[in-house]
């Protein structure tokens, strides 16, 4: 599909971003491509922008893109990411290459690949909230462990206790994750990471389970304590204060990204990861 409609989230906190503006307009103007984003600086697209362009245009990091997937409700409309930040895994291009990835949208010339949602809520509550990343239950500012037991399908699989655990997507396992011992899971697979943060005991590790099974996770938080915390996809906390659980299923539409060329997740994955780690060696393939 040609894109003839853009809309565009730009992170205000990012001079770089701002400073995008002007050639986004331009390459736009070029390409017969209308932008929709507000006139004033930043350009921050606002809710209802989504539900009338053909692609989502966002000029940062991950973190800015987390946050856009957040304002999009309901819309899924594919997202090209332009990288401002620092690791940049599901962004497609980088700022000297905006002008042709303009065009590219513009001509059709472009893939779309799909990401795993999932749709998290707390027992007794309607509110779904949806996650690209992870959803994240952990201790807040006391020192005592938190138990977290996680049932998948019913059946009672871990009892975590430590800081916390993580329910991340494929996309999400190259984030906190990653961070906490859980595995890389290339994003096309249909799976959640289970994933304990600091456990006490080393027979907690994390588990890889079907995307079609539906997670469980019983929270008790004490009173005394402040209760524990909720976040999905490193937005603000929420406290809980009492007994409960919280479900987390696969969602049943999954959100695209715009893609160029090739898939390079593995080509992405050494060349970000290896600049904490030292460089690999060559593939001599």
């Amino acid at each position: 599909m040609k894109i003839r409609t853009l809309g565009m989230f730009v992170n205000r906190q990012k001079k770089a971003g701002l400073a995008l503006i002007p050639r986004v307009e331009s390459a736009c103007s070029a390409a017969g491509v209308a932008l929709l984003a507000e006139s004033a600086v930043p350009g921050a697209a606002p809710v209802e922008v989504f539900g009338n362009v053909d692609a989502v245009l966002v000029l940062g990091g991950d973190g800015t893109i987390l946050r856009t997937v957040a304002r999009m409700g309901n819309h899924r409309k594919p997202v090209l990411g332009v990288n401002l930040g620092t690791l940049g895994f599901l962004a497609e291009c980088m700022p000297d290459q905006l002008a042709l990835a303009i065009a590219r949208l513009a001509a059709g010339e472009y893939w779309l690949e799909e990401r795993m949602l999932l749709h998290a809520r707390m027992e007794d509550e309607d509110s779904v909230v949806t996650a690209l990343n992870d959803v994240v239950i952990s201790r807040g500012s006391f020192s005592h462990m938190i138990h977290v037991d996680t049932y998948v399908d019913g059946a009672l699989c871990a009892r975590y206790e430590g800081d916390g655990a993580i329910v991340a997507s494929p996309t999400g396992s190259t984030a906190y994750s990653l961070s906490v011992g859980g595995p890389v899971v290339a994003p096309d697979l249909n799976c959640f990471v289970l994933a304990p943060i600091s456990p006490h005991t080393l027979s907690s590790r994390p588990l890889v389970v079907s995307a079609s099974s539906r997670v469980r996770m019983e929270v008790t938080p004490r009173e005394e304590d402040g209760g524990m915390l909720l976040s999905v996809d490193g937005s603000p906390p929420r406290i809980l204060r009492s007994r409960s659980a919280l479900h987390v299923r696969r969602c049943s539409r999954s959100l695209p990204f715009v893609r160029f060329g090739e898939n390079r997740f593995y080509a992405l994955l050494q060349s970000k990861l290896s600049q904490w780690g030292g460089a690999m060696p060559p593939d001599e393939s």
